[in-house]
C-alpha cells in the first residue's frame, strides 16, 4: 500500500477538478415518453448550458433538437417543464429564446412554429393520445407586475395551431394532465397568499373539443396538501395528500365519488408526490394495489434523491428517470420493476472516470439543539474529508463548510454532487442542512419555519457549528456557511445572528432587506414574505416594516464578525442586484471583511457554466482564506 502524503486539509490534490465540477456536468431534466409510440426522451444541457432534446433509441441516446433551438421556457420565473411527446412520436417543446412554442420531427429534425407572443410563456405540456390537443401552463405578462401576471390552462391544437384559454381565475396552475383515453383533465391550482402545500386544490373535468365541463373538486384547501395528481390506464385517478404530518397516495377509482388512501405498512412516515422523501433520502418502490405491499426496487448508492419531474413510466413494466446516488451522479436510468438487477444506464451527467476511493460517503445525521431554543431535532447530510492519496496530522480536524438551500421551502437529498467531492477531496467536511421550514421530514417540521424565518432555520446553522465541533469531528474556528436564494438569506441571517459561530460566509443570490425584497420580488413568491416572517393576524404596516427590519441582515451589519463573500448575477430577477449592493456598501461603511462579486449575463440560479466556474473559484479561495 503506498504511503499517503501529510498535508494540511485544503491543501490535498484531487482530480476532481473545477472544470468536471462546472462545465464537464450535464445537467439533466423532463424524461417523457410517448405512450403511443413508446418513444423517449429527455433535456440535457449542451456545452455552451443550452437544453437540448435527446431520444432514447435501444438504450442509446442521440440528439435531435437542431443547435439553433434550446428548450426552456420561464414560467413562474425559474422554468417549468419543456416538453412532451404527441401521438405520433414528434415533440412539442417551449423554446428557451423567445418562449416560443414549436414542435419537432425528431426524425428529420424539422422544427415548425405552433404559437408565441412576446407576452406570453408556456410550459408543463400534456398531449392527449387521442386528438391533436395538447395542455400547458401559459402565463401573460401584458401587465408585468406581480399583481398583473395572469396565468392560465390552455388547450393547443397541434394542426390548426389554436390555443384556447380553458381554466382560468385561479393565481397559479400546476401541469394539468390528460388520461389515458384522453376524456379528462386533472389539475392542481392555488391563490395568493398561500403557496401550494398549504393552499393547492385538485380538480378533475371532462375534456372535448377544446372544452372543458363537470369540473369536480377531489381535495385540497387549507391544510389539506395535494400534489402531483397522475392517470392510470383504467381511469383511476392518483394523487397524494397531507394525512396528519406525511404526504401519503391516494386513489379515486372510475364510478366512486370519494378517494381513498393507499395503505403501505411501514411508509406511514414517508412523503410521497412532489415531496417523495424518507427523511430526506428518496427511494423507488414498486407497490402492489392489490395487497397493498411494496419493495424497493433501487439500491441507494445508485438511487437516494430525485428532484422534482424526474421520473415516468416506460412501459408495463418499467420506469426511466433520472436518479443520484450515494455513489452515482445524476443519472437517466432504466429501472425494470420485476427485474431490478437488470436495470440499464441510459446517460450520465459526467462521464467522470473517477475511481469510488475518491468518493465521501454521506451520513444523515440527527442533531439535538443544544444551544438555542426551542428544544428541536434538526436534520441533514454530512461528509467528511476523503482522499486516498493524502492524510492531514493525526490530531488536526477539517475545516467545515455548512450548506443550506434555497426555496426555502425544499431539501437537500444525499445524492452524489461532484461539488461536494470537490471540497471534501480537498480536505473539507461539508454539512447539508435541512434546516426547520425543509421538506421530506413531515408537515410539523415544514411549517415549524412560519412566522420564523430569519431565526429558526439561522439558529439551526448555528446549532449545526456548534455540535460538530463538540463533537469533535470538526475544527473549532473553522466553519464557514454558505447557501443560494433563501440559502443566501440564512447564510446573512446566520452570521449577523451568530457571529462567533463562523469563520466566513459565502452568500449567493441571497436577500438581506425583506421589506424591499418583497416590494421587489415576482409574482410566485408575492406575499410568501409575509407567510413566512409574520405569524399574527392584521398587523399594521409599521408593525409589519418593523418586522422585516428585524428579520433583515443589513440592519443588524454591526454584528456581523465573519468575512463575507457575496456572488450575485447582474440578470437575477428573483431576487434583485440590491439587495447584494445594499449589503456590501453597508459592510465597508463600518471596516467589515467584504467582497462582491457580479456575475455576467446570468440570473438568479448561476447556473451557466461559466457562472459555475466563477461561483467555484472564488468561493474555494474564499475558504482558503477564512477557514484554513
Amino acid at each position: 500500500m503506498a504511503r499517503k502524503t501529510v498535508a494540511n486539509h485544503g491543501n490535498w490534490n484531487s482530480p476532481i477538478t473545477q472544470d468536471l465540477v462546472t462545465s464537464k456536468t450535464k445537467k439533466l431534466t423532463s424524461p417523457r415518453v410517448s405512450r403511443t409510440t413508446g418513444r423517449a426522451y429527455f433535456v440535457e444541457s449542451r456545452d455552451n448550458g443550452a437544453m437540448a432534446v435527446v431520444e432514447v433509441v435501444r438504450g442509446e441516446v442521440k440528439e435531435v433538437l437542431p443547435a439553433e433551438y434550446a428548450a426552456g421556457n420561464t414560467v413562474y420565473n425559474y422554468g417549468g417543464g419543456t416538453l412532451d411527446a404527441l401521438r405520433d412520436g414528434r415533440i412539442i417543446f417551449s423554446n428557451a429564446e423567445d418562449n416560443t412554442v414549436k414542435i419537432l420531427d425528431p426524425d428529420t429534425g424539422k422544427v415548425t412554429d405552433v404559437t408565441g407572443d412576446p407576452v406570453l410563456r408556456y410550459s408543463d405540456f400534456s398531449a392527449n393520445d387521442k386528438s391533436d390537443w395538447v395542455l400547458a401552463i401559459q402565463e401573460d405578462h401584458t401587465i408585468d407586475n406581480p399583481e398583473g401576471t395572469k396565468n392560465f390552462i390552455v388547450a393547443i391544437h397541434t394542426e390548426t395551431k389554436e390555443v384556447k384559454r380553458i381554466l382560468q381565475g385561479a393565481d397559479f396552475y400546476y401541469p394539468a394532465e390528460f388520461s389515458h383515453d384522453g376524456t379528462k383533465i386533472a389539475c392542481i391550482e392555488w391563490n395568493h397568499p398561500y403557496m401550494p402545500w398549504y393552499g393547492a386544490k385538485l380538480y378533475w373535468a371532462s375534456f372535448d373539443a377544446g372544452t372543458v365541463t363537470n369540473m369536480t373538486l377531489i381535495g385540497g384547501g387549507l391544510l389539506d396538501g395535494v400534489a402531483e395528481p397522475h392517470w392510470g390506464p383504467d381511469g383511476t385517478l392518483f394523487f397524494c395528500k397531507e394525512t396528519a404530518n406525511y404526504r401519503q397516495i391516494f386513489r379515486l377509482t372510475p364510478g366512486c365519488k370519494s378517494a381513498q388512501q393507499v395503505t403501505l405498512r411501514g411508509l406511514e412516515t414517508a412523503e410521497f408526490g412532489e415531496l417523495p422523501y424518507f427523511n430526506a433520502t428518496s427511494k423507488v418502490v414498486a407497490i402492489d394495489l392489490d395487497t397493498g405491499s411494496w419493495q424497493s426496487i433501487a439500491p441507494e448508492d445508485d438511487v437516494s434523491q430525485i428532484q422534482y419531474d424526474r421520473m415516468t413510466r416506460l412501459s408495463d413494466t418499467s420506469v426511466v428517470g433520472i436518479f443520484s446516488g450515494h455513489l452515482s451522479p445524476e443519472t437517466v436510468r432504466i429501472i425494470s420493476i420485476n427485474d431490478p438487477s437488470s436495470s440499464k444506464v441510459v446517460r450520465k451527467s459526467v462521464d467522470h472516470g473517477i475511481s469510488d476511493k475518491w468518493i465521501a460517503r454521506p451520513e444523515a445525521l440527527s442533531i439535538r439543539a443544544s444551544v438555542t431554543a426551542p428544544a428541536r431535532d434538526i436534520h441533514g447530510f454530512l461528509w467528511l474529508p476523503k482522499n486516498p492519496e493524502y492524510v492531514a496530522d493525526a490530531d488536526a480536524l477539517p475545516p467545515l463548510i455548512i450548506v443550506t438551500h434555497g426555496g426555502p421551502t425544499g431539501h437537500y437529498g444525499p445524492g452524489l454532487m461532484f461539488r461536494t467531492q470537490y471540497f471534501t477531496s480537498r480536505g473539507y467536511a461539508v454539512f447539508f442542512l435541512n434546516y426547520h421550514g425543509s421538506t421530506g421530514h413531515g408537515r410539523a417540521y415544514r411549517q415549524a419555519l412560519w412566522g420564523n424565518w430569519g431565526i429558526i432555520d439561522a439558529d439551526d446553522t448555528a446549532e449545526v457549528a456548534h455540535h460538530l465541533v463538540s463533537a469533535g469531528l470538526v475544527r473549532a474556528g473553522a466553519v464557514g456557511c454558505t447557501g443560494l436564494s433563501a440559502g443566501g438569506y440564512n447564510t446573512l441571517q446566520s452570521v449577523s445572528r451568530h457571529p462567533d459561530a463562523f469563520a466566513g460566509a459565502v452568500d449567493v443570490s441571497g436577500i438581506c432587506d425583506l421589506d424591499s425584497f418583497n416590494a421587489g420580488t415576482h409574482k410566485l413568491e408575492y406575499n410568501y414574505t409575509d407567510a413566512l416572517a409574520i405569524s399574527e393576524l392584521n398587523m399594521s404596516e409599521a408593525d409589519k416594516k418593523k418586522r422585516y427590519a428585524e428579520r433583515s441582515a443589513l440592519y443588524h451589519v454591526n454584528q456581523v464578525a465573519a468575512p463575507l463573500l457575496i456572488l450575485h448575477g447582474k440578470c437575477d430577477t428573483v431576487v434583485p442586484m440590491n439587495q447584494a449592493t445594499d449589503m456590501e456598501e453597508a459592510l465597508k461603511r463600518r471596516g467589515k471583511d467584504v467582497a462582491l462579486v457580479k456575475v455576467d449575463h446570468d440570473g438568479h440560479m448561476l447556473d451557466k457554466p461559466t457562472s459555475a466556474k466563477i461561483w467555484l473559484d472564488e468561493e474555494e479561495k474564499w475558504w482558503r482564506k477564512t477557514l484554513l
